[in-house]
């Protein structure tokens, strides 16, 4: 029996538009606010609503608005199926259903 995916559309590669100017840290992150997830490398801009790009509760979307996360960070988060978004970050469950 397959695990419906509780996570950010697999698809969402957003991680790709971060730059990776260690001088511009902030540009190497990807922000949450609004009910938008943001991603720059100073030269695209990308805009994604959360409700349509990820499959998270709306308290779940609540704990993420004003954060940040890694490019690189958000991309490893992109590998799990099963996610589960706490006040203090992300909880990340392996899928031991064999699918």
């Amino acid at each position: 029996m397959k695990t419906e995916r509780r996570n950010f559309t697999k698809g969402l590669k957003m991680y790709l538009c971060c730059s990776e100017d260690d001088f511009r840290p902030t540009l190497n992150q990807i922000y949450f606010k609004n009910g938008y997830v943001y991603a720059t490398d100073e030269h695209i801009l990308v805009k994604n609503k959360l409700s349509e790009c990820c499959s998270f509760t709306d308290e779940e979307l609540e704990f993420l608005d004003g954060k940040f996360i890694s490019a690189k960070n958000f991309k490893e988060l992109l590998k799990y199926n099963f996610v589960v978004v706490k006040e203090n970050g992300f909880e990340c469950i392996e899928d031991n259903s064999g699918s």
